[in-house]
């Protein structure tokens, strides 16, 4: 199975010998350039993949390098300045020459209608394909707009992106502030995300400086979450008075749109600032939330069972690669080795704990693949919930990978493009 990186890929400067099942080794020096976000891809990888390649192909000299952006968002500008033109040549030369570079879920719309980034034609053939989650399929199968593609229309879809490491939208709670609410005899209890309402919270929470998840929680509360509900044209009069009044209810219980300034402020154990004093439940994304998680006994991480909000990285191809046919099948080798979660071992414990050098909250693609696998089975990988934090709440820790269960996963979805009716609400 061969993945063709372009649309025409006419290059075959090997003379055609570039069947795997070739009897002679190809000991050439060959460098895959991948560029990414710091702590997004694991440095083990480099290693790890010279070795895969030397036992799963005959190219026995190949290096992955690792291309570090220092901020979110900087791999999709390069790639739009440069497809506009105007990136100098010593700075093209030395920023967009990558055969694979990384962009957040979120970016794919963008840098599909700008033309940043090259649909990957027969994706669908590859073996790494057929073994990534139904979810992250759904998520990078787009239109040349970037739009998904429902199902009967997949004739105009293609495949944008190799989805790798995920994570989801989860609560870092200030266990002891919370506790004290739930003891004031108020009734409130923080079982789901339609409790971040409670009048118990009105200024106590912190949310992520992101218009679109507001209007995505919102809709979740209201039951309207899921692919074709996410539009709000799928709403009715009364349905969209109820949505908007929601909506700036929620704004009203936000102390900050600052994830940054709360989580700063909530790790203070001695010395309390007023900020942390007021906020007691900080909503944002696992791989940030989880790393300070450790910084105090009093925070605690916690995922409702009713579903989350998921996130991935993605490979993706800019749009001025024009790889051989070598390194085709070079990147072939990588998607299918970043993917399939041989780059993570287990530390042969009862939980069977994975290392695979990812940032705490962040997972590899094939963890999400057995969790989803695990959830179509009925399958159940231990308790739902932490005793402590009652029936609703799942706890993100090392026992199970700081990954929401499997019956959570199954009512979990990537946020997908908005309409344009959505964007503009999102600012009423």
């Amino acid at each position: 199975k061969k993945l063709l990186l372009l649309d025409d890929d006419d290059d075959d400067d090997d003379g055609g010998r570039n069947d795997e099942g070739d009897a002679l080794k190809d000991k050439r020096s060959y460098v895959l350039r991948v560029g990414s976000l710091r702590g997004s891809a694991s440095p083990r990888w480099m290693k790890g993949f010279k070795e895969y390649m030397r036992d799963h192909s005959r190219y026995q000299n190949v290096n992955a390098r690792l291309y570090l952006r220092k901020k979110l968002g900087q791999g999709y500008d390069d790639l739009y300045e440069m497809k506009q033109g105007k990136v100098g040549r010593r700075k093209a030369k030395k920023v967009c020459s990558d055969d694979l570079t990384t962009l957040g879920d979120a970016w794919l719309e963008q840098a599909i209608e700008k033309g940043c980034i090259q649909p990957i034609i027969g994706a669908e053939h590859t073996d790494w394909w057929d073994s990534l989650p139904a979810k992250c399929k759904k998520l990078v199968s787009r239109d040349r707009t970037g739009r998904y593609v429902s199902k009967g229309k997949r004739g105009n879809s293609y495949v944008w992106g190799v989805p790798y490491k995920w994570g989801c939208l989860c609560m870092l709670v200030r266990q002891d502030k919370v506790d004290s609410v739930e003891k004031s005899g108020a009734g409130f209890a923080l079982r789901d995300w339609g409790d971040l309402w409670h009048p118990s919270l009105r200024g106590k929470v912190a949310l992520p400086n992101s218009p679109r998840l507001l209007v995505e929680l919102t809709l979740r509360v209201m039951g309207k979450d899921g692919i074709e509900s996410s539009n709000l044209g799928t709403l009715s009069k009364e349905e969209f008075a109820v949505f908007r009044m929601k909506l700036q209810e929620l704004r009203a219980q936000v102390k900050t749109f600052s994830t940054e300034d709360a989580l700063k402020s909530m790790k203070s154990q001695q010395s309390e600032s007023e900020l942390s004093n007021q906020v007691y439940v900080v909503v944002g994304w696992s791989h940030n939330l989880l790393p300070f998680k450790g910084k105090s006994n009093k925070l605690r991480a916690v995922v409702p069972l009713s579903g989350t909000i998921l996130s991935a990285d993605c490979w993706c191809v800019p749009h001025y690669a024009m790889p051989s046919t070598s390194m085709s099948t070079i990147v072939d080798k990588w998607l299918s080795y970043t993917t399939s979660g041989i780059g993570g071992s287990t530390d042969g414990g009862e939980n069977g704990n994975r290392s695979t050098g990812l940032k705490k909250g962040s997972a590899d693609i094939a963890l999400l693949a057995k969790l989803e696998r695990e959830a179509y089975a009925g399958k159940r990988g231990g308790p739902p919930a932490d005793a402590e934090t009652g029936s609703g709440l799942a706890v993100l820790d090392a026992s199970n990978n700081y990954t929401p269960p499997c019956e959570c996963i199954e009512r979990s979805e990537f946020l997908l493009p908005s309409e344009v009716s959505q964007v503009v609400a999102l600012r009423v």
